[in-house]
């Protein structure tokens, strides 16, 4: 059973803080879903040490842990996801890569699958991360046409944000 509270906590982060449009949120929360159930403290089972809402391992879980504090409070892995997607970050490609995605919300959520998670295809589950972002989606979606159908968001960056048309930000 997922932890609906993070969940939700994730979703209106993703949306208000980050700006992404409903899609792009359900294609994350998919991803999570299948990775750790929102659940902060969660450790893999696979042996990898993977660790958090998002399973970082190695240098990604090092850097977490170098923020400071509890690496399983959820501000804190919010703040370490922030980290990697903005200018310089460990994962930034798969930002770009999920803002400039054209596709629907599958190709979405299996792109941030490849890009940001790259989960061994022993344990990408792949189904599962679509069919959870749809729930998702369904859950917290709905805010109005536009969030429905894809109009793009902000990149954590100042602009001109170096590998995000500038029509990609507000």
């Amino acid at each position: 059973m997922a932890n609906e509270q993070n969940a939700r906590i994730i979703w209106d982060w993703l949306k208000y803080d980050l700006g992404l449009d409903d899609l792009r949120a359900a294609a994350i929360m998919g991803n999570v879903s299948q990775e750790s159930g929102f659940e902060t403290g969660t450790e893999s089972f696979d042996g990898e040490g993977s660790f958090g809402f998002a399973q970082w391992t190695y240098d990604r879980r090092t850097a977490l842990e170098a923020l400071g504090g509890d690496p399983a409070n959820l501000d804190t892995q919010l703040q370490h996801f922030k980290n990697e997607i903005s200018e310089g970050g460990a994962r930034r490609y798969a930002w770009v890569n999920l803002l400039n995605n054209e596709g629907g919300l599958e190709a979405l959520t299996n792109g941030w699958c490849d890009d940001f998670e790259a989960p061994s295809e022993k344990y990408a589950n792949r189904q599962h991360r679509i069919d959870e972002a749809y729930r998702y989606l369904s859950m917290f979606g709905g805010e109005g046409r536009a969030s429905l159908y894809g109009l793009r968001a902000w990149p954590p960056c100042s602009p001109p944000c170096r590998g995000v048309p500038r029509h990609h930000v507000r």
